[in-house]
């Protein structure tokens, strides 16, 4: 009986793993207001245009969809890799600096841009973050999204 229930308890941490992975197999690429990972959230740029030459901060906002809601809880971060003629502050945010934050349901963190030219400019970014409803919360350990940028 005793190894019986050993046998049960090892089936049970399997199929637990499994349902780890397949919550990071429900990451998808999207941008600028495409809704993301089973149209669970969208992410936007605040302002989308900015005056060229000159650094401006720009707000990213994770905004749930469908009765989700940041998870302020679990340890967030996100990467931004900008292209060339595109300068960044700073790359690298993380929650637990106070650099990512919760304003309502979404999830916010500012970057000081500038965009040496006119034109739009494609920031890619890979981040970590959870969704919440009141029953269930999902976890994107690998999210990745591009979202544009124009300067003016």
């Amino acid at each position: 009986m005793r190894l019986f229930s050993i046998v049960l308890a090892l089936l049970f941490v399997v199929s637990c793993k499994g349902g780890a992975d397949s919550i990071a197999k429900e990451e998808t690429q999207g941008g600028m207001g495409v809704e993301q990972g089973e149209n669970l959230y969208k992410v936007t740029a605040t302002p989308e245009s900015v005056p060229a030459g000159k650094e401006t901060t720009v707000i990213f906002t994770i905004e749930p969809t469908d009765g989700y809601k940041w998870n302020d809880e679990y340890p967030a971060s996100f990467k931004v890799t900008v292209p060339e003629g595109v300068k960044a502050g700073k790359t690298e945010f993380s929650s637990k600096k106070g650099e990512v934050t919760k304003s309502e349901r979404n999830g916010t963190f500012a970057i000081p841009l500038t965009l040496e030219a006119a034109g739009a400019q494609k920031l890619s970014f890979e981040g970590k973050f959870s969704l919440c409803t009141k029953k269930t919360c999902k976890v994107f350990r690998k999210a990745t999204f591009d979202v544009s940028v124009v300067g003016e």
